[in-house]
């Protein structure tokens, strides 16, 4: 009895050591489980859009070959050139009541640059930065035979312009600058996450409809004017494989350093246009890029988000035209 009972003690052990090393096993079965459909989900681009575009059918939407892109833009009115720049995870819809505005005088180019809109990338390890940004959109002025224009850039599409104007100065007549980057500022949140490895590219790569809808928001004082229709238009191409892709590029490789150290090589008159309720980048931000630059003018928009040209198209558009229209 006694040895049967020393016996069964010993066993004790040995079985809850096995069960152990098996519920170990296990977890770490899940753990590698998880993980791996984490990494899938992070870096499996999420559903396309269907890209067809209500807007596009009511415009002169046109297209011109590089070798660098297949660029998509939108072409409007006579008169001198002006080159409109959306914004980063836009297009040219972002313009199109400025569009309708400028066409009176100028003739007007509202462009796609790589990762954004309808324009088809061609070159395989673009740069996703500002040089590789304002790089392309000299690439597009170029086979548009546009020696000289007017610039209008938003938001990331203000430092791109700014960069061409630093490095081009002899090719810009004035600059626009509305709610733009270019100067080395804190980031909000929504922003520096992107930065963060796996958790941008979850946040980019699954993002749906209601997701850019959402952010589309933040850069509007009065969110209301974010319809459907709006939403639709920026959703379709935001969805595609290559513009999710070139968010997080962007965001991760633009260094506005550069542009901020060369402001004094700008040569042409500048706007900057700023929404006084901008949540994205401070107006502060917008009245130093301003002193920094030649010739300029700063215009804050009351009432006006970051999106301020769109948003407020009234008193944005009756700034740019009388600005624009001054010189000739």
């Amino acid at each position: 009895m006694t040895s049967a009972y020393i016996g069964e003690t010993d066993g004790a052990p040995k079985r809850s050591s096995r069960i152990l090393k098996w519920l170990g096993i296990s977890a770490a079965g899940v753990l590698a489980l998880a993980v791996a459909a984490v990494l899938i989900c992070a870096y499996t681009p999420g559903e396309s859009a269907n890209l067809h575009s209500a807007y596009l059918d009511t415009v002169d939407s046109r297209f011109i070959d590089t070798n660098l892109a297949k660029f998509h833009y939108i072409r409007a009115g006579n008169g001198p050139p002006v080159v409109l720049v959306h914004g980063g995870g836009e297009w040219a819809y972002s313009y199109r009541s400025t569009i309708q505005a400028l066409a009176r005088t100028h003739t007007v180019y509202a462009v796609d640059l790589p990762g954004h809109g309808y324009t088809q990338l061609e070159k395989k390890n673009f740069a996703w930065t500002v040089d590789g940004m304002a790089g392309s959109l000299g690439t597009f002025l170029d086979a548009m035979g546009l020696n000289k224009v007017d610039l209008v850039g938003h938001s990331w599409g203000g430092g791109w312009a700014l960069r061409y104007a630093e490095t081009h100065p002899d090719r810009v007549d004035r600059l626009v600058l509305i709610d733009s980057s270019g100067l080395v500022y804190d980031d909000i949140w929504v922003w520096k996450i992107l930065n963060v490895p796996v958790i941008g590219e979850l946040m980019v790569h699954r993002m749906g409809p209601s997701d850019a809808r959402s952010f589309l928001q933040k850069s509007f004082h009065d969110q209301s004017k974010v319809t459907d229709a709006v939403a639709n238009e920026y959703w379709a191409p935001s969805s595609q494989p290559l513009a999710r892709t070139a968010l997080l590029e962007l965001q991760r490789n633009q260094d506005w350093s550069v542009t901020e150290r060369d402001t004094a090589k700008v040569a042409a008159p500048t706007l900057v246009l700023w929404g006084s309720d901008d949540a994205f980048i401070p107006r502060s931000v917008g009245e130093r890029l301003a002193a920094l630059l030649p010739g300029n003018r700063f215009v804050a928009l009351e009432g006006c988000g970051h999106s301020s040209l769109e948003e407020c198209s009234g008193q944005g558009n009756q700034a740019l035209i009388g600005f624009l229209g001054k010189y000739w």
